[in-house]
């Protein structure tokens, strides 16, 4: 699921998109798509904290050689696609991805303090985790 503050950007970003490409001759227009783009990278890269087909792909538009009213389409439809997978819950797991790193990292801080000899502590790690 995701934050509302999260869903409120995407679903703005979204809405806002059509009128960023209409006059791209002007200065004020090819800055305010480059803002645009630059806003839908920072929501995705918090939407999704981890690798995923969403984020790869406009991270690639973004960077790409293509006109700005082609990143800016692109990237919007990969917004408007993004919140329904979420809630059909084809994109899941990033939370619990994100904990059993945590977790794989305690392990490892564990597993170090007990070869120094710090039973206590690796037990106490060990013991969070499980």
């Amino acid at each position: 699921m995701l934050e509302d503050a999260i869903r409120r950007k995407i679903e703005n970003l979204v809405a806002r998109r059509a009128g960023l490409t209409r006059d791209l001759r002007a200065n004020t227009d090819v800055a305010r798509c480059q803002s645009w783009i630059a806003e839908a990278l920072n929501v995705i890269e918090m939407a999704i904290p981890i690798e995923n087909a969403y984020r790869r792909r406009i991270v690639q538009i973004a960077e790409g050689g293509n006109a700005l009213n082609v990143k800016v389409g692109s990237i919007g439809e990969r917004l408007r696609a993004f919140v329904p997978d979420i809630d059909a819950g084809l994109i899941a797991g990033f939370g619990n991805r994100i904990r059993a790193e945590t977790f794989d990292d305690f392990l490892d801080h564990a597993e170090a303090y007990r070869q120094e000899g710090e039973h206590q502590a690796a037990g106490v790690l060990a013991g969070v985790v499980f």
